[in-house]
């Protein structure tokens, strides 16, 4: 019993014949589908899997044409494909078949237009004369292509492109780092695009060819050209000027000079010749474009495994791991792994090819944490007729790698110790050999034209990548360069064989503290605005804290401080953790400084304290300040002295402001309005309007405090600092002075303003002081939400007091006496532990709980206190916490 073939399809018996309808076509085939084979003239015929489902596809299709969707459907079932690797394929069945048995129909498809025996009635099957000879032809070369080509993933919009380039341009370089595809995409080019030309296209592969002065002759060869000793340029020049030809020169780079001068003579001597060259930089020509080629695409986050494999580097993973494991099917599970594989491999495809066939032997996520030894995992190419330099990837970065300069090399194995995105002046300061020289950041650059020529070489060669970033002023971007995490690897080792590790880690320890350093003073000194110094800063971070663990690991523990303090003095506020660690290194190292330590390092090592633990820790950033304003009495009376000495007597008072007693505060503030200049700017100025509001505030003048929080505002404004804690004090000071609604306004534009910035830090003060107005206008319903989602950070950054005052207000309100009392006798112990008094809302919202639970406020220490897990279902009636 046969099984009925399936609808729309036409029954295929196991071996057919067939040829072409109209004159012309070559040659006739016999189609063998069970055995999976075609022969031309009883020849076998070399045809890759996917051009022979193509052709099954077709030919079981013979009587319609066939839409795109439905072949890619046939050919690739279940799977995700751009619709030029069908193009790819058709080409390819043409090159065998001839161009008159596969028709395309715009629009609509591809129709096979040759004629099987089976559908021929039987006399004439069986007498069917042999098809008549075709026209002598003149011998035409052959493209060298290879037959079979792989699925080409992930490129349609680059193969899109470079279409377009050699459309409208005769040279076009395709350039990229090794094992980006560079090779592949333009072999897809010319089985697309090749036989628009007369004399077809030509593929040259120029790896082999070691000696410039055989490049005539290798190209000659793949053209079928003999040429006559001597000027063989020349003469090749002359067999290709009236030709229609696609050339494609593959893997030039270490012949840059010689090829460049070879195409500069045929392009101007062969009209109609277009040529394609993939190298590793430019040729650069003047009549040349280039198109460069990065990794492969990554999604920003992860998603479903069907949907994961829309992108390049996915899916081109996901195949390579299949054919090398049939069992293997991606998981939605397992796409994180896979994304943040691939993204540690650049998007680079050979990389991805070399890690997917090491998935069998080793799993997923056992692959993903050897890859810090990539050079020794990445070792099994399952192409064993690829080239020598791409059947490991040390072979491939070692191709790149000595074809440099020995300049070049030694930049390249310099560039190791940078961990993220280095500026032109950290390039400048690892080339250079005078360590002396080694800290001298300049940022206007600065680096030595011999310097730039070497960067701007590597990074033709694709091994370093240029990050363009937002400058200090959003405006200018600032370029900034790295070396991709494979080439890195290898410069790494490189780095270590030449003896320079240890010193270039100073170096570039050194250079980061300088840096850092820039970015704080020039802030300080109004010359950069607050928010765009720290903008610029985020771009050193990286490096700054592989430095600092380098300088922890090195048992330099002056650099280690140093950095540290000039590292918390730029980490961003939602990077609260990451703060609160370094501020226990710091001081650490603060504690063990001897006390002939000089001055300026005992008060940058306070400073940076101090700031850092202000809002989180008031007790430690109290002990911080006092030993900053010792260690700044110390400084030379200049003008940085002074300055120092103004903003650590601000910092001083403004930790000690204390309603009971504001004198020691209000001395610390005339005393640093004695030293403070007019003309300073306004980042500077606003030092002492800030101690005056909080002074306002302590004697509970609310309206002066108001006033002066707004005037910070302004100068902080004038700074560049869009400040949202003064922004929050601002709000706070509203409802001190009894204008709810207008804290209310305050409060959500402020809300919106630190969403859409995700500063989780402030946004949970911020909701705080908002849910604090809700609740004074009694509205529970408003207040409950934002309350809920400030939670969160409240127990992050460890600091419920305040959170345990409103929430109690907010159970009183909602009749849910029990829970208030609970939360009151929560609050005191809080604020009890951190020897704190309760500001003014504060106060207010605790005289509110109360008075509506009819408790005498000054016995509510007597309370019992509940347990910190038991809180949130306190605060809130249930055990969500947000």
């Amino acid at each position: 019993m046969t099984t009925p073939d399936p609808p729309g399809l036409l029954p295929l018996p196991d071996r057919c014949h067939f040829c072409g309808r109209g004159a012309g076509t070559a040659g006739r085939f016999e189609l063998r589908a069970r055995a999976r084979e075609l022969l031309a003239d009883g020849q076998p015929v070399a045809l890759g899997g996917r051009a022979f489902d193509l052709l099954l596809a077709l030919v079981q299709r013979r009587d319609r044409v066939v839409p795109r969707a439905e072949l890619i459907d046939a050919v690739w079932p279940g799977r995700i494909v751009e619709e030029n690797n069908l193009s790819v394929q058709v080409n390819t069945l043409r090159r065998v078949l001839g161009p008159a048995l596969l028709v395309t129909v715009p629009g609509r498809g591809y129709r096979f237009a040759g004629t099987l025996d089976a559908d021929l009635p039987a006399q004439t099957a069986a007498h069917a004369p042999a098809p008549a000879p075709a026209p002598a032809q003149p011998p035409a070369h052959r493209s060298h292509l290879p037959v079979a080509q792989p699925l080409l993933i992930g490129r349609g919009d680059d193969l899109a492109a470079l279409a377009t380039l050699i459309e409208q341009h005769r040279l076009v370089t395709l350039a990229g780092p090794g094992g980006v595809g560079k090779t592949r995409l333009a072999q897809a080019l010319l089985a697309l695009r090749g036989s628009g030309f007369a004399d077809g296209a030509c593929w040259v592969e120029l790896a082999p060819v070691a000696d410039a002065g055989a490049l005539p002759g290798a190209v000659a060869t793949a053209l079928g050209l003999k040429l006559a000793p001597g000027h063989a340029a020349d003469t090749l020049a002359q067999a290709l000027a009236d030709r229609q030809l696609l050339l494609a020169l593959d893997n030039a780079e270490h012949l840059l000079d010689a090829v460049a001068a070879l195409l500069d003579g045929l392009l101007a001597r062969a009209p109609a010749l277009r040529v394609l060259v993939t190298s590793q930089r430019p040729l650069r020509l003047a009549a040349e474009r280039v198109q460069r080629l990065a990794g492969l695409a990554l999604p920003q986050g992860t998603l479903p495994a069907q949907a994961a494999q829309a992108f390049g580097a996915v899916a081109l993973f996901a195949e390579r791991a299949q054919a090398a494991d049939s069992r293997f099917v991606l998981s939605d599970a397992q796409v994180p792994a896979v994304i943040a594989l691939c993204r540690q491999l650049d998007g680079n495809a050979l990389a991805i090819e070399l890690a997917a066939a090491r998935v069998p032997l080793l799993g997923l996520d056992a692959l993903l944490a050897a890859l810090p030894e990539r050079l020794r995992v990445l070792t099994a190419n399952r192409d064993r007729s690829a080239p020598a330099r791409q059947q490991t990837l040390r072979a491939a970065l070692t191709w790149s790698h000595d074809l440099l300069p020995a300049r070049e090399q030694r930049l390249f194995r310099r560039l190791a110790v940078v961990a993220g995105s280095a500026s032109l002046a950290l390039v400048a300061a690892l080339a250079r050999d005078d360590a002396a020289d080694a800290a001298d950041d300049d940022p206007a650059g600065g680096a030595p034209w011999d310097v730039l020529d070497a960067l701007d070489e590597l990074v033709q060669r694709s091994l370093v990548e240029v990050v363009v970033e937002a400058g200090t002023d959003t405006d200018t971007p600032l370029p900034r360069y790295r070396l991709l995490a494979s080439p890195r690897a290898l410069a790494a080792e490189h780095l270590d064989a030449s003896g320079e590790t240890a010193p270039l880690r100073h170096r570039h320890a050194l250079a980061m503290l300088a840096a850092l350093e820039r970015h704080t003073t020039a802030a300080e000194a109004g010359h950069v605005g607050i928010d765009a110094a720290a903008r610029a800063a985020e771009h050193d971070l990286d490096d700054a804290r592989a430095a600092l663990a380098w300088a922890a690991q090195a048992g330099d523990t002056p650099l280690q401080l140093q950095l540290a303090a000039a590292l918390l003095r730029v980490l961003p506020a939602p990077l609260h953790a990451e703060r609160l660690a370094l501020a226990d290194t710091l001081e650490r190292l603060e504690a063990a400084l001897p006390p002939t330590a000089p001055a300026a390092l005992r008060h940058r090592a306070a400073v940076a304290l101090g700031l850092a633990l202000a809002a989180a820790q008031p007790q430690r950033s109290r002990d911080a300040a006092q030993r900053a304003l010792a260690a700044a009495r110390q400084l030379p009376d200049d003008a940085h002295g002074r300055w120092c000495l103004v903003q650590a007597l601000c910092e001083a008072a403004d930790v000690v402001v204390d309603a009971a007693d504001v004198a020691p505060a209000e001395a610390l503030l005339l005393e640093a309005l004695a030293l403070e200049d007019p003309a300073w700017p306004a980042v500077r100025r606003r030092a002492t309007v800030r101690v005056r509001a909080a002074i306002a505030a302590a004697r509970g003048d609310a309206a002066e405090a108001l006033r002066l929080d707004r005037a910070l505002l302004a100068l902080s404004r004038a700074a560049g600092d869009w400040s949202p804690m003064t922004q929050i004090n601002i709000a706070d000071g509203e409802l001190r002075c009894g204008d709810a609604r207008a804290a209310v306004a305050t409060g959500q534009a402020l809300v919106a303003q630190l969403q859409a910035q995700r500063d989780d830090s402030h946004l949970g003060y911020a909701r705080l002081n908002l849910a604090a107005a809700w609740l004074a206008l009694d509205d529970t319903a408003a207040a409950r939400p934002v309350l809920r989602a400030a939670w969160t950070a409240a127990q992050r950054i460890q600091r419920l007091t305040w959170w345990c005052d409103q929430a109690a207000l907010l159970a009183a309100l909602e009749g849910r006496q029990a829970d208030a009392a609970a939360l009151l006798a929560a609050a005191d112990a809080h604020y009890a532990a951190a020897a704190e008094r309760r500001q003014h809302n504060e106060a207010q919202a605790h005289a509110r709980t109360c008075a509506l639970l009819g408790v005498d406020a000054a016995h509510t220490q007597a309370l019992p206190v509940p347990a910190e897990p038991l809180l949130p279902r306190l605060a809130f009636g249930d055990s969500t916490t947000a």
